[in-house]
Order: C-alpha cells, then structure tokens, then sequence
C-alpha cells in the first residue's frame, strides 16, 4: 500500500472533497479467495444540520486519475471509515470523499461539514548555518515522515528532489476554501527567516483542489559560528489578517562535532546565550502562544527499591515507600547535601508533589507508564504551580525587574492576560494616556505590586511568584531564567550577608586583598561597614562570580548550592528556597514541551 498525497482532479469540485489520500494498493498474489478489509483515517464530520445535505462515500477505480465508483460496502464510525474490498485487481486506488446528495445553486459541500486540514512542518536532519525548511499543508489527517521538495528557482530541473523530515504537525478546523497566509517566525534573534516565491501564500483554489501545499522557507544564521537549537512559530492568517490557527516547533540540534560530548550532554542553555534570546517567539510581537492544560505523558519512571521517612521533614525532599512508582521530570542529576554528605538527586513526582529522591533508590524503568502507577497525574497546571513554590521567599529589586520586562515584553494586553487582569482596558492600570509599550507593561507591573502589598488585602498574593507565573503562561523561558538568576543571586547575598567571604572562598578562593577590594566601594568615612550593609559586597562578588562561571543558568545555581552546602553550618539546612529554585529551572523544558506543544505530539519538544 502506498498513500497518493494529490488526489485527482475528478475527486475535488464544488460538490465533492477528497478527506483521506488516495491509497494505492498492489497485489502480488492475486490466488486470493476472500476480501480485503482496508480502514482509513478521515478528517470530517457532517454538521448535525445538513445529514441530508452531504454523505461521506469511500469511491474506488483501477486508475489513479478514476474514473471512480462508490464502493457499496462501506461503514463508518467516528472518524474510521472501514471498507471490503473485492472484485479484486491488481493494482487498485481507493479514496474517501464526502458528497453534497442535493446541488443547490450558490452552495459548495463545504457549506455541510466540518473538515480539518494538517500543517507540517519539514526540514533537514540537522540545522546548519543556512538551510531550507517546509510548511506543507494537507487536505487530510495523513502527513508523511519524509516529504520530497524541489526547490524550484534556486536548483536545475535535472537535481533530484531534498528529502526534508516531519519536525512536526498540527491539525486545524478550516470553514472553506480560501485565501491563507502562513507565516514562520524565529524565537532567536540569530536566526533570518525568508519566505520563497509567493510570500508564503496558500491559494483558495489550492486548497479547493486537495492538493498538497509545499511553502518553502529559507533560515539563515547571522553569526555562523554561534548554531544552537531554537524554535519556530507557525502562524496562519485569513485575508483579512485575523489569525486561524499558530503552533510552535522545536528545531534538530545542529550535526555533531568530533570534539562533541557524548549523548548525556546537557542542553541547558549557557548564561552567554541569555541576552541573545528574543525569550520566545513572541516576546517581540503582539501574538503570545496559548498555555495548554494537559497531562504531561513524556516522562520516564522509576521503581522505589527504599522506603524513606525523614526524621527532619524537608519541603523538597520526598518521602516514598519501597516498591511504589515515582515520575522522573528531568534525566539531569542535582547535587545536594544528604543528612552526611553531597549525593546525587532525581526530580520526581510522587503521591501528587515534586521533589527529590536520592538517585540510589531509583530503578530507572522507562518511558512507559507501569500499570501499578498511583496517585494524580502529573499536568501542566500542577507542575506550573508546584516549582513556583520557592520564588515569594526570593528577594528582587524591584526598578531592575521594571526595566527588564520593558525591555523584553511588548505587548501590554497579552501581559495583562497572563497576570490573570482579563480584558480590562488601559485605564485600569494607568490615570494618564501613555504612548509607549513599555511605559503601558510598566503600568500593569505596577499595577501588580500594588495588588500584592497592599496590607489591607487578606489574600494578598505573591508578586514575585505571580510575575513568574504569567511569564512562563506567555512562553517567555528566557526572561524568567534571566530573572530567577538575579533574584537568587541577591537573596543568597541577603542570607549570608556577613558570612560572605566564606563562601567565596569555598566558590572561588578568592584572596584576603581581593575581599576587602568589594567591601571597599560599601565602607563610610571611617573605614566601617555594618552588618546591615554587608549584603552589597557579597553581592558584588556572586555576580562577578556567576559571570566567570560562563556556564548554563542551571549550573551556577547547581554550584551556589554546592558551595553553599560546604560551609560550616550551612544556611542550607534551614534554607531550602535555593533547593527549590534548582528544581525550578530543571523542569522548565519539562513544562514547555507539554504546555505549547500541538495536542498529541508530546515528543516533538518545544
């Protein structure tokens, strides 16, 4: 069997639709003596008003281009069509339509159903400084693995077509046939998109005709020597510009290297990189991605081969009973002080909360969830809500946080929505008439702080988690990395304030002259510094320190922890909001990838 992704021409008109492929099927022993049953995926439903109007019919011919004939022996269940074959030749072809059973003037049969069409999204194995990728657009739920594209204009007749590979797909309703705009956007600044002939137009007779559409895009890498993996948006407009339908795709990694590490690298992505994200496809534009509610299903499990009740309860640490099932939300292992000594941690999910459980009493099982699973199931909502715990014991300063979200959010409206404000206007947030859209976010966070502070209000919320919750809502991974950064680095300096110089040794051996060299700046006129004021030199000194480090986000809170848990009496014990911030940023992909992806496709991560 093959599937013939452009119907015939006979198969698509007014009054008839292709709504599958058209199945190609070859016999090589014709000493059959019975039927063959075949069944086919559809993607339409008749509206409840029109079931005398249109009728779903499976048509068969012995020609590719027909002519075609109903097939009597059809029946169909949900979106299944199942049908006998006999009379059985050699080489058959066989397609579902669906049919208007009366011709009234002025009307197609698309008036009479709701159809789907599918988006893919195809390109090369690996990404490269410049390259070609593909938005194909298919009348039918079936979109191939591999798709062959000639890049016409760029390539003589005689170069065999590029296979490009399924990135990934995305199902819509589509009301008629029409005019569509489709639009592919990077959310790194380092990457151009360029659209091919035609701008990325699809064409209302294209999609009346059922043929497969194949935009061609053109990414190139402004900095060559800096190729990382990114993601695209897919948006698709009307005529009129009002948007149909978007989707965001995760990009391949670019191709190995001899110097690359082995296949447990991590991908975190490294502090350098921070300042180059755009923080999503969409932090810069008007058109923020929507934060789905779904169980998260792409996770491995663990079988628990220890009980363990913790005479000092911890808020992060699990408790857990020898042979239950635990989640595991990140393959990465945190170092962190036991109750002797520094061991490796999983982050797991057990009994409806998130935490730690050592390493040595896991059994990594897989991928597939065991049947003796118990306990809620892990959503995105749940997740969001659980690693956000640690960030109202966070400190911040406040102007530097007003003038990074100026700088990084756009659009005032989709900041709004996030923090939960709906669709008041403008002047909810501001007396006076602003210009700008920075000056209108500002408003909205000041908005925020004033809801948050306010003593009278006895559910007073947390700003710091409710800013950090509405980012992670509007896809912006990159802002909320950058400023869970700073706040631990500042709380941390606030927590060991006059203890600072021994934690600089224990991160980086810091000399005695180097230590009064930060204090320095922070002394009065008589050479003092109180206690109160000893914050500012330990601060000074983590963020040189977290500079130095040139390492991922999570790293250098991996190793303030670790150096933290070295001192004498460590703050750690007692202060576990740190340990709460590790696990923090090691699930951000984790709720990423299930929150934007396209609905049924996990896998493809975001």
């Amino acid at each position: 069997m093959k599937a013939l992704l452009d119907p015939p021409l006979e198969l698509n008109s007014d009054h008839c639709s292709t709504v599958s492929p058209v199945v190609e099927i070859k016999l090589s022993n014709m000493e059959i003596k019975s039927f063959i049953t075949l069944e086919i995926k559809i993607a339409v439903s008749i509206k409840s008003s029109s079931n005398h109007e249109a009728k779903v019919v499976c048509v068969r011919s012995d020609c590719k281009e027909g002519p075609y004939t109903p097939i009597p022996n059809a029946y169909i269940y949900n979106d299944t069509v199942q049908v006998q074959l006999d009379s059985l030749e050699p080489c058959m072809y066989v397609a579902v339509v669906v049919r208007s059973i009366t011709m009234r003037p002025n009307s197609t049969v698309w008036d009479h159903v709701q159809r789907k069409v599918t988006l893919g999204l195809y390109g090369p194995k690996h990404i490269h400084p410049t390259f070609s990728i593909v938005v194909a657009m298919f009348g039918h739920d079936c979109t191939p693995k591999n798709l062959l594209v000639n890049e016409v204009g760029r390539q003589a007749c005689s170069t065999p077509p590029v296979s490009l590979q399924l990135w990934g797909r995305h199902q819509f309703v589509l009301g008629y046939p029409q005019d569509l705009k489709v639009g592919l956007y990077s959310n790194m600044s380092n990457y151009q998109v360029k659209s091919a002939e035609g701008a990325g137009i699809i064409q209302g007779f294209q999609v009346k005709l059922g043929k497969v559409n194949r935009l061609l895009y053109r990414i190139s890498a402004l900095d060559p020597s800096s190729i990382f993996d990114f993601t695209l948006r897919v948006q698709v407009k009307d005529a009129l510009d009002c948007i149909l339908t978007q989707f965001c795709v995760q990009t391949p990694q670019p191709p190995p290297t001899a110097t690359s590490r082995n296949n447990a690298a991590r991908r975190f992505l490294k502090k350098k990189e921070v300042d180059k994200i755009v923080l999503s496809p969409l932090a810069v534009t008007s058109k923020f991605p929507k934060f789905q509610d779904r169980c998260i299903t792409n996770l491995k499990f663990g079988k628990l081969i220890k009980t363990v009740l913790r005479q000092h309860k911890s808020t992060y640490l699990l408790e857990y009973k020898k042979g239950d099932i635990v989640a595991l939300l990140s393959e990465e292992k945190i170092k962190l002080r036991g109750h002797m000594r520094t061991k490796e941690w999983y982050i797991g999910y057990y009994q409806g909360k998130i935490g730690l459980v050592h390493a040595k009493n896991v059994l990594v099982l897989g991928k597939v969830k065991p049947i003796h699973w118990t306990g809620p199931d892990l959503t995105t909502t749940l997740l969001l809500e659980q690693i956000l715990k640690p960030c109202k014991f966070l400190t911040y300063i406040y102007a530097s946080v007003r003038t990074v979200l100026m700088e990084n959010v756009a659009n005032w409206k989709a900041f709004a929505d996030a923090l939960g404000y709906g669709n008041l206007p403008l002047q909810y947030f501001c007396r006076t008439e602003l210009d700008s859209e920075p000056e209108k976010v500002a408003s909205v966070l000041e908005k925020l702080k004033e809801e948050c502070t306010n003593m009278e209000n006895k559910e007073r919320k947390s700003f710091q988690r409710e800013l950090m919750m509405a980012l992670l809502k509007m896809d912006c991974q990159g802002l909320v990395a950058r400023l869970v950064l700073d706040f631990v680095l500042l709380t941390t300096a606030v927590e060991v304030a006059c203890r600072w110089r021994e934690l600089a040794d224990k991160l980086a051996r810091v000399s005695r002259q180097q230590m009064d060299a930060y204090e320095a700046p922070h002394r009065d006129k008589n050479g003092l510094l109180d206690n109160e004021s000893m914050w500012k030199p330990a601060y000074d000194f983590l963020l040189t320190w977290a500079a130095q480090i040139g390492d991922s986000y999570r790293d250098v809170i991996q190793e303030l922890h670790t150096g933290l848990d070295r001192m004498r009496n460590p703050i750690t014990r007692k202060w576990r909001h740190l340990t709460g911030t590790l696990i923090l940023v090691n699930c951000l992909d984790t709720l990423r990838s299930s929150a934007f992806c396209p609905s049924g496709y996990g896998d493809y991560a975001i």
